[in-house]
């Protein structure tokens, strides 16, 4: 061992990464059928993990913000 240094494995990054695409394949393919305040919930949850989820989490900004999301209000 060299120094005091620590290295933490996120042995979840995986399983919580492929929840978050099965949430996106959700979004692009059925987001009429979403309660989409449950949905805002969890990409609130997903905006707080560790680094590689949240930049996963911009192509769902993307489109939330889109023009058929607008439509659905």
């Amino acid at each position: 061992m060299m120094g005091p240094f620590r290295h933490t494995v996120d042995d979840g990054l995986d399983v919580r990464k492929a929840a978050f695409e099965c949430m996106y394949t959700l979004l692009e393919s059925s987001v009429a059928l979403l309660d989409i305040f449950d949905f805002l919930t969890y990409v609130e949850n997903g905006l707080k993990d560790s680094y590689d989820i949240k930049v996963s989490f911009g192509k769902y900004l993307f489109v939330l913000a889109g023009d058929d999301f607008i439509l659905l209000w």
